[in-house]
């Protein structure tokens, strides 16, 4: 639960960040603007994830005492892989955006900042698989309450699903500003006219 509040004011202390549309002038200004803010949130963030991390070992210590040594790796290492894409993508780049590369590169925030927002859907999918094993384990040992197991298995799904639902749409919005086809069109237009039915 603490792990989660400090990410989530981790998160929300990164403010309104710059949306995918914006020039790399306008992301460069955001971090230089919002430079203490965006540090005090990295911060926060960063101490989420070591609370999340220690969560994660003592689930994956229950798991293995009830017999579910697999899903307690599992658990372990999808914890590790959503605490790492995490570090490695939103706090280390947007801290780094804030210390120096808004006021001595900017030319380099916008590529850079873009890179936060392609790891989501990764981080979106390690996040869905440590939540969604956790309560694998939990309901194959018996040791978890019901209505526990039963509410991670849909905050798992739907982890997931918003994600890819997410990313499709962004892709879909992409090709839409490049004046590209729908890509409905364009499989129609490789497999050619329909041949009448009879």
């Amino acid at each position: 639960m603490v792990g989660g509040v400090l990410v989530f004011l981790g998160a929300s202390s990164l403010g309104d960040t710059p949306d995918t549309r914006d020039t790399t002038a306008q992301v460069a200004s955001y971090f230089r603007t919002n430079r203490t803010t965006v540090f005090v949130g990295c911060v926060l963030f960063g101490l989420g994830l070591l609370v999340v991390l220690a969560v994660c070992a003592r689930i994956a210590t229950l798991l293995d005492a009830t017999g579910q040594a697999g899903i307690a790796r599992f658990v372990q290492s999808a914890g590790t892989v959503a605490a790492t894409l995490m570090l490695a993508t939103v706090v280390l780049i947007n801290a780094s955006l804030s210390y120096v590369i808004g006021d001595e590169a900017p030319d380099m925030a916008k590529g850079l900042f873009e890179l936060t927002l392609v790891a989501t859907p990764l981080i979106a999918l390690a996040l869905a698989g440590l939540v969604g094993v956790t309560a694998l384990g939990l309901a194959r040992a018996s040791s978890g309450r019901r209505w526990f197991v039963i509410l991670s298995t849909a905050i798992a799904v739907a982890h997931l699903v918003g994600r890819l639902v997410g990313s499709l749409r962004t892709v879909l919005t992409r090709r839409a500003a490049a004046g590209l086809p729908p890509l409905a069109g364009r499989l129609a237009a490789r497999l050619g006219p329909r041949s009448p039915s009879t």
